[in-house]
């Protein structure tokens, strides 16, 4: 019996190794979320839904992921993030206006460099250094209040060749869908007010 334990386990091991050996070559071509959400303690669930109960958000595209103008970026983003939130389908605009709350806003930056946190992108962008245009590209989320941190998440991919790769754009999905968490933690049941 203890010499069959030794076969399978030592036959695992092969296995794990093999895949491991494997993984790191395809890992550039997957996108990664956080699964760690980041909810600040004062985030409650209906937070989002309250920010954006006019339909839409106001939000903020930094940082350089490809050679692009940054116009040009940030109209190909806020097109992709369009309804990919949890709860009810959000548009994300560059600037306020009838359809927003002021007081909120979402910011999304790519490549960030030094360490930075959602926090930091709520109290502003301004100067938030980006290691620029190459791969792997990191997409770091904010939800704020004010310059208040509500949730954060960041998301990652290895090779994207440019704003049209589709893995450019489950990354900009994903990253979206992860931003608003399905709980908030506070309660006790389990209950989720952000369903997928």
């Amino acid at each position: 019996m203890e010499m069959s334990f030794r076969i399978h386990r030592a036959a695992a091991i092969g296995v794990a190794a093999a895949l491991a050996g494997f993984l790191p070559g395809c890992s550039g071509n997957m996108v990664t979320v956080s699964e760690d959400v980041s909810p600040a303690p004062s985030y409650y669930d209906g937070d989002f839904e309250y920010a954006t109960r006019n339909g839409a958000i106001r939000t903020e595209v930094i940082g350089q992921p490809f050679v692009v103008t940054p116009d040009t970026l940030k109209a190909r983003v806020l097109h992709l993030m369009d309804g990919q939130n949890r709860g009810v389908a959000t548009k994300f605009v560059a600037t306020n206006g009838n359809d927003t709350d002021p007081a909120f806003k979402v910011v999304a930056a790519f490549n960030l460099s030094g360490g930075y946190s959602g926090r930091d992108l709520c109290r502003g962008t301004a100067g938030l250094p980006s290691r620029g245009a190459g791969t792997p590209i990191t997409l770091d989320m904010a939800f704020c209040i004010g310059d208040q941190l509500k949730t954060e998440v960041q998301g990652r991919v290895g090779v994207v060749s440019g704003l049209d790769d589709p893995k450019f754009a489950a990354l900009v999905r994903q990253t979206t869908l992860g931003l608003i968490p399905p709980q908030d933690g506070h309660g006790g049941d389990g209950d989720s007010a952000n369903p997928d």
